[in-house]
């Protein structure tokens, strides 16, 4: 399979971070791309992400995520004594191919990881040619 799925590094999505001038810190999550014969899936990893708070949309030929990290209610009885747990923002972006087809599009999120299956477009599928005999 000759098509291929650009997967934005994280210093190019921070430019266009340090644009928005947003509060909290943002994060790149870690993804996987994956093809096959009739679409392109990537999955996504966004620990302490709930689905409600998951932006996914698709301007021109790009698919641009956002989600937020939300903080952990403490309970006032607890003491914090250390924390590696960080509020802040997912952002990631992805050139989607030509091969795309951006109308039917579905995503799924289930134990915070979100998986976005892009099927090709009917024309971008590979298709056998039947030989008859004369």
């Amino acid at each position: 399979m000759s098509t291929e799925l650009e997967v934005k590094t994280e210093n190019q999505v921070a430019k266009n971070i340090v644009k928005e001038n947003l509060e909290l810190p943002t994060f790149s999550p870690s993804t996987d791309a994956y093809e096959t014969e009739e679409s392109f899936t990537i999955t996504v990893e966004m620990p302490g992400v709930e689905e409600k708070s998951v932006d996914i949309r698709v301007e021109g030929e790009e698919l641009r995520l956002n989600a937020k990290v939300e903080k952990i209610e403490e309970k006032e009885s607890h003491h914090l004594l250390h924390s590696e747990y960080y509020t802040g923002h997912y952002k990631r972006v992805f050139t989607l191919p030509k091969e795309a087809d951006t109308n039917k599009i579905s995503a799924s999120f289930k134990h915070g990881l979100l998986r976005l299956t892009i099927p090709k477009i009917e024309k971008a599928k590979p298709k056998k040619i039947l030989v008859q005999s004369a």
